[in-house]
């Protein structure tokens, strides 16, 4: 999985806030920009992350799968932006949590991939 960090982004927005137009408002651009970078993101993870439902978003199983995970990830993404912006740079202790939590999302994707057949049938018996 190699989303990048504005797709990441949208991605925890979008379970957060549940909608496009909160989450565009939230990250200041537009709803078809998000809407965008929600494709895109789907496309690099080869799965759906939500179900379009009128005006709202419902986060498919992969998407509930992989979020929980994710906050970490979404954390230490933060604490770099941070650090960023105050000119200091990653901290050393920083640069492995971000490794680890996307090599977490990465097991937790390959072990989904392997669970494909079992979500696609319980899938068929509900439709």
């Amino acid at each position: 999985m190699n989303l990048d960090l504005r797709e990441t982004e949208v991605f925890r927005r979008l379970m957060e806030l549940g909608s496009v137009t909160a989450a565009a408002a939230a990250m200041h651009v537009s709803q078809p920009a998000v809407t965008r970078m929600l494709q895109k993101a789907e496309q690099r993870l080869g799965f759906e992350l939500f179900v379009r439902e009128r005006r709202r978003l419902r986060p498919t199983a992969e998407a509930q799968l992989i979020f929980p995970e994710g906050l970490g990830t979404f954390a230490a993404i933060h604490a770099r932006r941070a650090a960023r912006r105050s000119g200091s740079g990653v901290a050393d202790h920083q640069q492995p949590l971000l490794q680890r939590h996307r090599a977490c999302l990465d097991h937790r994707h390959d072990a989904h991939r392997s669970a494909e057949p079992l979500y696609d049938a319980a899938r068929h018996r509900e439709g």
